[in-house]
């Protein structure tokens, strides 16, 4: 694979509503996504990632960390 281009690399951080986009995208429902980051070990429900997503809820510093950690899973699945 090869590496991200300098502007994606220095980009800024991503919110948690984007985050929350992008597992959306991939998974379809906020259901599905509390699976799979359950089945990785984190434990989140669906009402919270909608507020996260829908009212721009701040996330507490363990599920951002999840909400990263999937994100940048699914990145290096491509």
């Amino acid at each position: 694979m090869t590496p991200a281009p300098a502007l994606e690399r220095n980009a800024p951080p991503r919110s948690d509503a984007d985050l929350v986009g992008l597992l959306l995208d991939r998974f379809g429902t906020y259901t599905d996504i509390a699976r799979a980051m359950a089945a990785a070990g984190h434990k989140i429900d669906r009402s919270n990632l909608s507020r996260i997503h829908r009212e721009g809820q701040t996330a507490s510093r363990e599920t951002r960390a999840a909400l990263v950690s999937e994100v940048e899973a699914l990145e290096q699945d491509g």
